[in-house]
């Protein structure tokens, strides 16, 4: 899967040394039950974990761009750091 490790991101973003998490924010959202109102879909990860691993945030699928219809330019896979994740 085309894509760039995430660790290479966060390399050239400069990430504050302060920082702790990475925030991955979807450009969907929706309802949530005991909320009101429409929430982004995200999730985070502890940037040690992040740095250290091998997620990748991908751009292209089985040599193809990601669909507009899945209502993203990239998709980040997060290669065995978070169980569980949607």
């Amino acid at each position: 899967m085309p894509g760039v490790p995430l660790v290479e991101v966060l390399d050239r973003a400069g990430v504050k040394t302060n920082g702790q998490y990475v925030i991955f924010r979807g450009a969907d959202g929706g309802a949530v039950d005991g909320h009101t109102g429409t929430i982004a879909f995200e999730r985070s990860l502890n940037l040690d974990d992040a740095r250290g691993s091998e997620a990748l945030l991908a751009y292209a699928m089985n040599g193809e761009a990601l669909p507009a219809s899945q209502q993203c330019a990239i998709s980040w896979r997060p290669v065995s750091v978070c169980h569980g994740c949607a």
